[in-house]
C-alpha cells in the first residue's frame, strides 16, 4: 500500500486525509456528506477488562453531554485506546516526478488545471493565515484520481498579521534563511529578513514557469532555474511564445511588496487569458524549447 499524504486539497480541509490504520484492530469512519464525522475507538483487550467492544465517539460527544448510544470522550481514559483517523491515499507519483517524465507530453490545458489546483489549495491555506514556507514539486501530490494536492506542512507557520494586512506586513516570529528549497524559495526567506504569506507567492511563481517550461536534463534545469532566481530573468523563447505565463510568472516573482497575493492572481488578465487559451486550445501541447 502506498505510504499516505497529509494534504490541503482545493478548497475544504476535508481532503485532508490518511488511508493507512495504526493497529491491526481496525476501525470504522462514518461521514454522511457533510464536515462531521464520526471515530470510533477500539481496544483489543476491551473483552478482558469486560468492558465494550468498541466505543464510539462522535462529534458532539466531544464537546457536549453524552447521549444514550454514545460514550463520552473523558470517560475513556481509563481504557487502553486507539484513535484511528482516516486520511486520503495519495498515489507515489509527485509532481516532481511528472514534470520528469512528461518533457515532451504537456497538454496546455492539463499544465494549466495542475497550476489552478495548486492555487486553489495555497489560497484556501493563507484564507486560513497559514503560510506554507517549503512549496515545490515534490511536495505537490496527486489523489488517486489525479485531482492536486498540496502536501508536507512540517514547515507551515500560523500568520499572526490580518489576512487584509499590507503587503509589508509581516508574520510576528523570527524566520531565518534555512526555510524552503534553494529554488523555491523567496529572497526574503534567503536573505533572512521577514515575510509573510507572499513568500509562498513566489515559491508558486517557479512551479508555474516549470510546468509550462520542460527541462531534458537536470544540468539544464539547474542553469536555467538558477539564471531566473538570481537575476529574475526567464529565457527569451518563454517569453515569445507563452506571453501570458512569462508575465505572470515575473509578477509573481517581483519584490515582496509588488508581489501579489494568492487571492490576487485570478483576477489579472494574464491568469485569465491563460485559462481562456487553455480551453480554447484543450489539444496544444507545449513546446520543448
Amino acid at each position: 500500500m502506498d505510504e499516505p499524504s497529509t494534504s490541503f486539497g482545493q478548497s475544504n480541509l476535508s481532503s485532508v486525509q490518511s488511508a493507512r490504520t495504526l493497529s491491526p484492530v481496525g476501525a470504522s469512519i462514518n461521514t454522511s456528506g457533510t464536515e462531521s464525522s464520526s471515530i470510533e475507538f477500539r481496544d483489543d483487550r476491551s473483552q478482558e477488562k469486560g468492558i465494550p467492544t468498541h466505543t464510539k465517539v462522535t462529534d458532539e460527544t466531544l464537546t457536549d453531554d453524552a447521549t444514550d448510544d454514545t460514550t463520552p470522550y473523558s470517560s475513556l481514559s481509563g481504557y487502553q485506546k486507539y484513535l484511528f483517523i482516516q486520511m486520503e491515499l495519495c498515489q507515489r507519483e509527485t509532481l516532481r516526478d511528472w514534470l520528469s517524465k512528461n518533457v515532451r507530453n504537456r497538454y496546455r490545458i492539463k499544465v494549466f488545471n495542475y497550476f489552478e489546483q495548486i492555487l486553489d489549495a495555497v489560497i484556501y491555506m493563507h484564507d486560513k493565515d497559514y503560510i506554507h514556507r517549503d512549496l515545490k514539486p515534490s511536495n505537490i501530490l496527486f489523489a488517486m484520481n489525479d485531482s492536486i494536492k498540496v502536501g508536507d506542512f512540517g514547515l507551515v507557520k500560523q500568520n499572526a498579521a490580518t489576512k487584509h494586512s499590507a503587503p509589508q506586513t509581516d508574520v510576528q516570529g523570527s524566520h531565518t534563511s534555512e526555510i524552503g528549497t534553494s529554488f523555491y524559495v523567496s529572497p526574503e526567506q534567503e536573505a533572512g529578513h521577514r515575510y509573510n504569506e507572499r513568500a509562498d507567492v513566489y515559491s508558486l511563481g517557479i512551479i508555474l514557469f516549470e510546468l509550462y517550461f520542460p527541462f531534458s536534463t537536470v544540468m539544464e534545469r539547474a542553469k536555467v532555474l538558477g539564471d531566473v532566481k538570481s537575476n529574475r530573468r526567464l529565457p527569451k523563447e518563454f517569453k515569445e511564445n507563452l506571453h501570458n505565463e512569462a508575465k505572470l510568472v515575473e509578477l509573481m516573482l517581483k519584490p515582496i511588496s509588488d508581489r501579489p497575493s494568492s487571492s490576487e492572481i485570478k483576477e489579472i488578465d494574464a491568469f485569465k487569458q491563460m485559462k481562456d487559451q487553455a480551453e480554447l486550445n484543450c489539444d496544444f501541447m507545449l513546446l520543448k524549447f
